[in-house]
């Protein structure tokens, strides 16, 4: 994967047998706040909270693709992968217990229609 541009709001899960050691260069061009955009269906994504901030809870950072601008409905739920320490499936509205999304990991997000995420801090980070 050499030369791969990673951005924020990207999930990536590598399934390798062997140990790697992956080497990381991070941008110092200041940007505006991500954005990603969801097909219907599932995404792997990251998050892109604050600076100050290395968790979220789940529904604040996928907010913006809580309805999409056409008045549908956008994601409907949430999975965090057993490669995570802490691995969970969250459906939008239960809020029993709303999971948070830690900064660095990914996490299967499931949109029942196409919409834009967006993110909540800009590069360098």
């Amino acid at each position: 994967m050499t030369g791969t541009t990673v951005f924020p709001l990207e999930g990536i899960l590598i399934n390798s047998s062997e140990a790697h050691v992956a080497r990381v260069s991070i941008s110092t061009i200041n940007t505006t706040p991500a954005t990603k955009s969801l097909s219907s269906g599932w995404n792997l994504v990251g998050t892109a909270s604050l600076l100050t901030a290395t968790t979220m809870p789940a529904d604040e950072a996928l907010i913006s693709a809580f309805v999409t601008s056409s008045g549908q409905v956008g994601y409907n739920q949430v999975v965090s992968p057993s490669i995570n320490a802490t691995t969970f499936a969250w459906t939008r509205g239960d809020t029993s217990g709303i999971p948070t999304l830690n900064r660095w990991k990914g996490y299967w997000v499931f949109m029942e229609n196409a919409d834009t995420l967006a993110g909540f801090s800009s590069t360098p980070f």
